[in-house]
């Protein structure tokens, strides 16, 4: 995080992976029934100052899931 110590990083653009790869595999079902998929799939993007990147990288590593559908 030298970036930040030194200021030259003052914030970042997030994008969420996990709603990334959960719309991937969304769209990977579709495609096996032979559904049309849409063209672009819009994923949010979360603005975070410099200040809060270790609460938000804390807060992103507990999301998982154990959960499948059967």
């Amino acid at each position: 995080m030298k970036g930040v110590d030194d200021g030259r990083i003052t914030a970042i653009v997030d994008q969420d992976a996990y709603q990334i790869g959960y719309q991937v595999i969304e769209d990977l079902v579709k495609a096996s029934k032979g559904k049309k998929l849409d063209k672009t799939i819009p994923i949010d993007v979360k603005y975070v100052k410099a200040a809060d990147l270790k609460a938000n990288g804390v807060e992103k590593s507990k999301i998982k899931t154990t959960e499948t559908d059967k």
